[in-house]
C-alpha cells in the first residue's frame, strides 16, 4: 500500500505490511473490470476536490500504486508533508 512508504520501519511490522499488501491485491483481483474503472474514477474525483497538496498527490498516486492504472503520475511529490489535525480537515 502506498502509505506504507510514509511510515518508518519501526512503525509497521514487516509481516503486517506484507499481509496487508497481499490482502489488498487479492481483493483487487476479484473486482470486475467495471468496478476497477469506477474505483479509478472515484479516486480521480477525490483527488480533484482535495485542497491539501500532500493528500491530493497521494490520492492521485493510489491507483498506480495498487496497479489499477499503468502510468505513474507526472507531478513530483510535495516537498513538505505537514500533519493536519483531523478537526481541521473537515470543512
Amino acid at each position: 500500500m502506498w502509505w506504507l512508504d510514509t511510515c518508518d520501519a519501526e512503525q509497521v511490522d514487516p509481516f503486517v505490511a506484507v499481509k496487508l499488501q497481499e490482502a489488498t491485491g487479492a481483493w483487487l483481483d476479484e473486482l470486475a473490470v467495471g468496478q476497477r474503472q469506477r474505483l479509478v474514477e472515484v479516486l480521480g474525483k477525490l483527488a480533484a476536490s482535495e485542497e491539501h497538496n500532500g493528500r491530493r498527490y497521494e490520492i492521485r498516486l493510489f491507483g498506480f500504486a495498487l496497479g489499477l492504472i499503468d502510468e505513474e503520475i507526472e507531478e513530483e511529490a510535495p516537498v513538505v508533508r505537514e500533519w493536519i489535525d483531523p478537526v481541521n480537515r473537515i470543512r
